[in-house]
């Protein structure tokens, strides 16, 4: 089952944002797997935050790059993901474009990664 928490947010001026924090860590401790979305050719002050909080839980960590579709020339993405593959130690890193649908079809099975 898949369960979508809301997601960490690094301003915590608004009530809202807090609660969301508070649920989406709670949810963490129970998760089989950990998605971390980025996005394609940005490493943000906000994602080093989020990152920050959820490198030291124990589940396996997948970083999903959106927006790879609005990369050109497409090389680029590859010093991209070499240098979030340092910055990141994760289980996997998985490129995609959610708006043309490109790599949304991998099969995916948390056996294959609980090992």
């Amino acid at each position: 089952m898949l369960v979508d928490t809301p997601g960490l947010h690094e301003s915590t001026r608004r009530v809202m944002n807090q609660y969301m924090n508070r649920v989406a860590i709670s949810s963490s401790q129970d998760a089989d797997v950990i998605v971390f979305v980025i996005e394609a050719m940005r490493f943000t002050d906000e994602d080093t935050w989020v990152w920050e909080r959820v490198r030291g839980l124990k589940q396996p960590l997948f970083v999903v790059v959106n927006k790879v579709d609005r990369v050109f020339p497409k090389e680029q993405l590859l010093p991209f993901l070499e240098d979030l593959t340092q910055r990141v130690p994760a289980s996997g890193i998985v490129p995609i474009s959610a708006l043309e649908s490109d790599n949304l079809d991998r099969p995916w099975s948390i056996s294959s990664v609980r090992g």
